[in-house]
Order: C-alpha cells, then sequence, then structure tokens
C-alpha cells in the first residue's frame, strides 16, 4: 500500500493509456497546476539506482520534439516517472485505423524525428533511445511529431549505451541478436528448462557487409531483400510458461501485448492496470545487479528510424512481408535513404540521426540525374552481392572475387563522395576523388561526384570550367550517364544568370535523357529567362507529360508566365510551388520570381508588398538559401528609398545587407551597396568601417579606393569651411585612377567620371 503523504497524493488519475513490456501508462492531473500529465509505472527490469540516473540526464532535455521529465519517484520498490502529456495520437494507432502517409508528409516527420534524436544523442551525456516505433512517436494536432517513451532508453558510456530489450521489427538487428544471445546464456547460466519458442535471431545473412533493403524497379512493387522465410506474421516472442523461480523472463509475450510490444530482459510478473494507482502498487522484489544488457549504439536508432519510415510509407511493417508496395512515383532519394538507414551490418548506415537529417534535407534537390546515380550504384552493389556477375562463368573465382573487392572499393569511395560535407576540406575530397579515378578511370560516378560537389559549394564557374573538361573523354562513358553532367552544368550556369548556356546544357541533357521531367521542366525555364516563350511552353508540357511533380510544374508556369508579364498568374502559381514544395532550392526559386512578380509595378504600395513577402520567406527556406532572398530583399529596400527617401527603407536596405555581410553570403555588390547607403544617408563611421572590410576581401580592387574618394568627399563637405581638407580625397582618388588603368582595360565607370568632375571643381575652386 502507499503511505499518506505519497508523491501520488497530488495527481488524480484519469484513466490508464496503454500497457507495453516495460511499464504501464496512466493519464493523470497535477491538482495544484491543473495540468495534464503522464504517469509511467516501470517494470523491474533495471535497479532503481540505475533508473533514477537515468531519469535524471532525461530531466534535463528540452526539445519541441521532445516531452519533457517532470518528476521521478519510487513507491515500496516501484518506480515512477512523469512527463508531460501530449495530445495526439501515436502513428501506430494511425496506422491501425488505416491512415496512409503520402511520401512528401514521411519525409517531413522523418526529419523532425532525426532532429529530436540528434539532440539526444548530441547531449553531453548522449541518450540512445533505444525503442523508436510507430508506438512510441505521437502526431500532435499540429501535424508536428512527439517522441515518447524512454523506458528502455540507454544513458552512454563512451561511445556505447545499453538497453535492455527490444522491438520485433524495429530495433536493429544486432539489438534483437543480443538480446536472445543473453537470454540464452542466463538460461545456461541459472539452469533453467525454460525454451524459446519461434526465435529468430535476424533476417538476411548476419556477417554480410552490404544488405539491400530496397531497389528501385521498374515495376509498382520494390523487393525487400533477406526477407525472412518464415510466416512473416508469427510474433516471435519466447514462452511465457516458465515455472522456475530463477528463470529469466521476457515481459511482454503474444499472450499478454500486442505483437509490436517491446521485449524487456527481467523477472516476475508485470505490474497490472489499476483504476487508482493508490494500494494497487507491485514491489519489486528480485536483484538485477548482474543482469546484461544489450549494447547499443546511435546507429541502432539509425536503423529504427528506418524502420519507422518504412512503416508509415509502406503501411506494413518491415518485418512482416517480403514485398513492400513502392508506387513507382516514389523518388530515388527517399529509397537510397532507407537503404541505407536499414543496412543490417551497422557500419554501412549512416553514422548518425544528424547525418541522415541532412539526407532528408537534401532528398529533393533538383540533381536528379545525381539521385538516380547514387540509386545506380545501389543496385550495383545489389548484383555484386548475389554474385551476378557478367561472365562469372567464364573467370575464375579468384579472380571474380577480386573484381567484386574493388568495386566494392570503388562504391566506397563514391559512398564518400556523395556525404562529403561541401563546407569541408577541398583536399580531402580531391584525395577521394584521386583514389575512385586511379582505380576505375573510365567509370563516370567519380566525374558527376566532383561536378557536384563543386556545385554544392557554390563554385559555379568551377562547376562548369570542370564539366567542361570532363565531357572532353565522354567516349568513356556510358551515353545515357552523360545527361548527369550536362545537368550540373546546366544547374551552375544558370546560378550565373547565364540563361542562355544554361539552355544549351539542358538540351543536351536532354539529348541522353529525353524524357526526365526534372530536366525538361528546368530548361523550360531557362528558355523562358532568354524571351523563348513557345520554346519554354513546348519544354513545360512535355516535363506534365514525363510526370513532373506538382511543386516543380507550378514553379516552371510560375516563370513562363513571369517571362510574359502576366504577373498577377505568375504569382498564383509560384504560391502554389511555395505551399506544396519540400525542396527549399526550388521554394527559394519561387520566392524571388514572384518577389519580382509583386514588386513589377514598381509603386511604394507594390514595394511593401514585395519588403513583407521577401521577410516571410526567410524563415520559410534551408539556411543555406536564404542569402539569396536577403539580397532581393535589400535591393527592393533600396529602390523603395530611391523612391520615398523615407528613412525605414534605408534603414531595412542597411540592416539586411550588414546581416549578409555577417552571415558569410556578401558578394561585392552587397559591400559596394551597404557603403553607399551608409555614405548618402550621413552614417560616415559605418560607411568607414564597411569599406574596411570591403578592403581586406577586395584588396587592391581600384573599387574599394573610389569608395574611399566618395566618403571623404561628403565627410569634409558635412564640416564646416575652416575644418575642411580634401587633402585625402585626392590621395584616395588618384589611387583609384592609378588602379583604374591597370584593371579596367577598356571599361568604362561613371563613377571615376564623377570623381574627376569633382576633383576638377576643387581645384577651380582653390581647395586643392
Amino acid at each position: 500500500m502507499a503511505e499518506n503523504n505519497s508523491p501520488l497524493d497530488i495527481y488524480e488519475i484519469q484513466k490508464t493509456i496503454g500497457k507495453g513490456g516495460g511499464g504501464t501508462v496512466y493519464k493523470a492531473l497535477h491538482k495544484r497546476l491543473q495540468k495534464e500529465v503522464v504517469i509511467k509505472q516501470i517494470h523491474d527490469s533495471v535497479r532503481e539506482e540505475e533508473r533514477r540516473n537515468e531519469v535524471d540526464v532525461l530531466k534535463n532535455l528540452r526539445h519541441s520534439y521532445i516531452p519533457a521529465v517532470l518528476d521521478y519517484f519510487t513507491i515500496d520498490g516501484v518506480s515512477y516517472t512523469v512527463m508531460d502529456y501530449i495530445e495526439g495520437e501515436s502513428f501506430q494507432s494511425l496506422l491501425d485505423r488505416g491512415v496512409k502517409f503520402k511520401e512528401s508528409q514521411v519525409i517531413k516527420y522523418g526529419k523532425q524525428l532525426c532532429e529530436a534524436v540528434e539532440y539526444l544523442h548530441s547531449r553531453d551525456i548522449p541518450v540512445i533511445h533505444g525503442d523508436i516505433k510507430p508506438d512510441n512517436i505521437m502526431l500532435k494536432p499540429d501535424d508536428d511529431i512527439c517522441l515518447i517513451d524512454f523506458n528502455i532508453s540507454g544513458i552512454s558510456e563512451g561511445s556505447t549505451a545499453y538497453t535492455t530489450g527490444f522491438t520485433k521489427g524495429y530495433s536493429a538487428p544486432e539489438q534483437e541478436e543480443a538480446f536472445y544471445r543473453i537470454v540464452e546464456e542466463l538460461k545456461k547460466k541459472r539452469g533453467t528448462a525454460a525454451t524459446a519458442a519461434n526465435v529468430q535471431t535476424g533476417s538476411g545473412n548476419p556477417g554480410s557487409d552490404e544488405t539491400e533493403v530496397l531497389s528501385a524497379g521498374v515495376s509498382d512493387e520494390t523487393e525487400v531483400l533477406g526477407g525472412n522465410s518464415a510466416d512473416p506474421d508469427a510474433t516471435e516472442v519466447l514462452g511465457s510458461a516458465v515455472t522456475d523461480s530463477d528463470a529469466t523472463e521476457v515481459i511482454g509475450s503474444a499472450s499478454s501485448y500486442d505483437s509490436d510490444a517491446t521485449e524487456v530482459l527481467g523477472t516476475g510478473t508485470p505490474a497490472g492496470q489499476p483504476s487508482s494507482l493508490k494500494g494497487e502498487v507491485h514491489g519489486g522484489t528480485n536483484d538485477f545487479s548482474e543482469l546484461p544488457k544489450i549494447p547499443i549504439d546511435k546507429r541502432s536508432d539509425v536503423y529504427s528510424i528506418g524502420a519507422t519510415l518504412f512503416h508509415l510509407y509502406t503501411g506494413t511493417r518491415l518485418d512482416k512481408a517480403d514485398k513492400k508496395v513502392l508506387k513507382a512515383g516514389t523518388s530515388e532519394g527517399y529509397l537510397y535513404i532507407l537503404n541505407k538507414a536499414l543496412q543490417e551490418n551497422p557500419r554501412n548506415r549512416f553514422v548518425s540521426a544528424g547525418e541522415m537529417l541532412k539526407a532528408l534535407n537534401s532528398i529533393h534537390q533538383k540533381e536528379k540525374a545525381y539521385r538516380s546515380m547514387v540509386i545506380r550504384q545501389s543496385i550495383v552493389r545489389i548484383v555484386l552481392l548475389f554474385g551476378i556477375v557478367a561472365g562469372a562463368g567464364l573467370i575464375s573465382l579468384g579472380l571474380q572475387k577480386k573484381q567484386e573487392e574493388k568495386e566494392a572499393l570503388y562504391a566506397s569511395y563514391i559512398e564518400q563522395m556523395a556525404s562529403y560535407d561541401p563546407a569541408g576540406s577541398e583536399e580531402g575530397f580531391e584525395e577521394i576523388y584521386q583514389n575512385a579515378v586511379g582505380l576505375k578511370p573510365d567509370a563516370i560516378d567519380a566525374y558527376e561526384q566532383k561536378a557536384f560537389f563543386l556545385y554544392k559549394r557554390k563554385a559555379y564557374e568551377d562547376t562548369v570550367a570542370y564539366v567542361d573538361e570532363a565531357l572532353q573523354n565522354s567516349s568513356v562513358y556510358e551515353t545515357e550517364r552523360v545527361a548527369g553532367l550536362y545537368y550540373v552544368s546546366g544547374n551552375a550556369h544558370y546560378a550565373l544568370d547565364e540563361y542562355k548556356e544554361a539552355a544549351d546544357d539542358f538540351r543536351n541533357a536532354l539529348k541522353y535523357d529525353t524524357k526526365n521531367p526534372d530536366i525538361n521542366g528546368d530548361y523550360a525555364i531557362a528558355l523562358a529567362k532568354t524571351g523563348d516563350l513557345s520554346g519554354a511552353a513546348d519544354a513545360a508540357a512535355k516535363a506534365e507529360e514525363y510526370g513532373i511533380a506538382d511543386a516543380h510544374l507550378y514553379l516552371t508556369r510560375g516563370e513562363i508566365e513571369f517571362a510574359k508579364g502576366n504577373y498577377d498568374e505568375a504569382e498564383k502559381y509560384l504560391r502554389d510551388c511555395i505551399r506544396l514544395t519540400d525542396d527549399d532550392y526550388r521554394k527559394m526559386c519561387a520566392y524571388i520570381t514572384c518577389g519580382k512578380a509583386l514588386t513589377a509595378g514598381g509603386g511604394q504600395e507594390d514595394l511593401d508588398k514585395g519588403i513583407e513577402f521577401l521577410n516571410s520567406g526567410l524563415s520559410d527556406v534551408g539556411i543555406e538559401y536564404k542569402g539569396y532572398l536577403m539580397g532581393l530583399l535589400a535591393e527592393t529596400y533600396i529602390q523603395a528609398y530611391s523612391l520615398t527617401e523615407e528613412e525605414k527603407y534605408s534603414e531595412g536596405a542597411i540592416g539586411s545587407l550588414a546581416e549578409m555581410i555577417e552571415s558569410g553570403w556578401a558578394s561585392y555588390s552587397t559591400y559596394n551597396n551597404i557603403v553607399i547607403l551608409c555614405t548618402n544617408t550621413g552614417r560616415y563611421d559605418d560607411a568607414a568601417k564597411y569599406i574596411g572590410l570591403m578592403e581586406e576581401r577586395y584588396q587592391d580592387n581600384y573599387n574599394v579606393y573610389k569608395r574611399k574618394a566618395f566618403l571623404e568627399l561628403e565627410v569634409q563637405k558635412a564640416k564646416s569651411e575652416k575644418e575642411r581638407d580634401f587633402s585625402k580625397f585626392k590621395e584616395f582618388y588618384e589611387e583609384a585612377e592609378r588602379l583604374f588603368k591597370e584593371q579596367a582595360g577598356d571599361k568604362q565607370d561613371p563613377e571615376m567620371d564623377l570623381l574627376r568632375d569633382d576633383l576638377q571643381v576643387l581645384k577651380d575652386t582653390h581647395w586643392l
């Protein structure tokens, strides 16, 4: 019985929410705070002091997608945790009701799940959840997720954490295998006669280095390789009829719980489901100090994330069928991410949830040819895995093995290049690239990866030059693969505002990949930018015919309508693109063109609408694309200031340009514009500061000294006549003139003409 003044006195138990392998969960009301909470009565699977240490770590967690742990206490040997009550419904409940999820929805929830798990993994004392599955993820009314139930979570000790259970169909193979291995060891050690029924240690070949879970096929169904040959609906649990008091039992047998229940190493009888906790608690009577635990790490959670996303998208648990229905429209990027997350060998998975999050964030990048290449690599590895090598019957086993090793090594180089951080060392990437090319100089994969790497680094001119160089050797490539190189080059030209060259590259790409909807769509946009509206319309029609995604189609139509001058129609299409797309790049493109459509009238009201719209976009695109929107926003502020000379616009422009500089998004025009604005609005100290930053970046550029001369002229003009001294102005002008003659060639610069006139006036009026 619980004593008076029990910690439970402050709670009013409202109902039992659920029961699982690790405990019973109740909804309760904190009487004093009038706050709804969840109380979990924890089964005795770990020592109480260990549980308290873990809860102390969990109580410090604060994340949007994780409930707060509010309290922990023990009564009569039974432990309880108190957490925030999360409104909503578990994904398992939604799946049970037959709710279907689109790919875009699953990707959104996957990003949130990875963000939450990466937060757990990146704590000073990392937390490995250990039991990620649809039943432990809530979908809140605001359509965001919340990861719950840390009952078997492991608190890391070095690089490894330990847990006490697993869930069939979601836990990583090594977690499940360790569970059954420990059970067998305990039975031998304690001499129990308990036997295991229907125990499987995972599907596929545990010793294999690569396990391909999915492959991109041409049919409407995608094979799951390595499926269990046993009845897929069988619930794999240990027998619960154990009479020996020392026997090890798994809490949560098929007779007690759903087949998705978490299997937990423990002993004794699971707690019941009392309508009121007080007076009904069950005391723990066994010593668990010597109970072995299952080692898990970050990659175990990665596998569980993959299995969960698989279930959400297919509607079927990973271990319950040999085939999963994946529609032909499933993106290659999504298949690739599931493949990598669900590798049986932990070394071949994403190294962390953060790496998986990066992959999900870039899943819809418009380089479709690149994504296709990644999937093709996966298919090649599947072929190698099963030993289906062309001409295998004609060569010796030794040569075949050597070739397979070569292919595997090459594939690993390509994998490293594909996941290389574009902000990382260029020398590090180049070393991997040279290794790959040295191994297979006639294969195109490494060349595609380097082009894409340069593009991701925003080294657009280098990208174009590299692709031009690589294409000189195009005879060694499979002809259809050349489309990828042309496509990356086209995108680089587009980023440089070289629309004719971009259109030429897209046209060449289509020679090899005629029915690619994304290339047709981007070709239409490039043609619209060049003014070829008829050609743009034809390309857009083909893109639609070949199945371009709605968001991309709306972007294409919006760009064409904008080029026609139909700004209202353009705005409608572009807003639809923004609403539908998960691709930050396309979203950024839509925001920019839509912003230009809104301000096309040039009036103050138009400019105000554009400013409001672009400001909203800054919080709606990824950080890597904010600089583009910020640049257009600054231009719009400047346009409004030129029209009205109102201070709010100059302040907005200066603020936007300053943020671009601080965030590393600045170009020469950014510095130039902020210096001009600060000079013209009398902010001479700020102007001098930004000229200094400009000089650090653009040393010995005549424009720097030109700006210094203009600023010095204004500074002296603001002084009284007695204090004026234009000698510095003359010094800056002469240096600007000298550098201009060296650097400009035949170029004309009207601002230099103005400085010459100002110098002559000062001489004529005897200031110099």
